[in-house]
């Protein structure tokens, strides 16, 4: 392969990695609502933001975008006994692809282990090969009434399949002060992703310059 080939084959393959795909849909709640998700019980919202009720009033931002989603505890099961508040999505990933997101916790109660009392939350994650958490938090870890800020959690396929993500939070040993979690697209600084014409904009640009440079290396005698 010639160098223009080459120089051509690298600018199309670098218009190509700028599209993202994401395994998870609407991950950030950036529809201002559940869309994609399944509620499966429990008080939960889309927000912009969260101040912490108790402590020093800390107010989250979103970790990523400008919605996040705020699930409280709360819920009981026909026996009146605390369950968790939870939100799933299934999809797709391939093998050794990687899924990953934001989770923090707001303790709303205190830790009592002799009466059971220690409110919790959790990201976790079930395929073939069984359920695994890939972040959790209680009020045993933060203190009563404590918090934890924004934390990264992250996944990696071991092989291809459908996997259900599933964010969850309770109430432990009574239902009389809820805890509340909060749940995010991974936070990082996004670079900026030209749109489909930006990209053939890109390539366009890319293959004029390298048809003009091929045209002044002079052919070899």
């Amino acid at each position: 392969m010639n160098g223009f080939k080459l120089s051509l084959v690298c600018a199309i393959a670098a218009c190509s990695f700028v599209l993202p795909t994401f395994a998870v849909v609407n991950q950030g709640f950036e529809s201002g609502d559940f869309t994609d998700w399944t509620d499966n019980g429990g008080p939960k919202s889309v927000v912009t933001s969260y101040t912490e009720p108790d402590g020093i009033g800390q107010v989250y931002a979103p970790a990523n975008g400008s919605y996040f989603a705020v699930l409280t505890s709360g819920l009981i099961d026909d026996q009146s006994n605390p369950i968790y508040s939870t939100l799933s999505q299934t999809f797709a990933l391939a093998e050794d692809e990687i899924v990953s997101g934001s989770a923090a916790f707001d303790a709303g109660d205190i830790y009592l282990p002799d009466f059971g009392l220690n409110d919790d939350a959790y990201v976790k994650i079930q395929g073939a090969f069984g359920t695994t958490t890939l972040w959790s938090k209680d009020i045993a870890a933060v203190g009563d009434y404590g918090n934890s800020m924004w934390e990264l959690w992250s996944f990696q396929a071991p092989s291809a399949g459908l996997y259900t993500l599933t964010y969850g939070v309770r109430n432990a040993g009574d239902n009389a002060v809820d805890s509340t979690a909060l749940f995010d697209a991974p936070e990082f600084t996004q670079v900026s992703v030209p749109d489909n014409g930006s990209t053939l904009f890109l390539l366009g640009s890319s293959l004029i310059v390298l048809f003009g440079l091929n045209r002044r290396t002079p052919l070899k005698v």
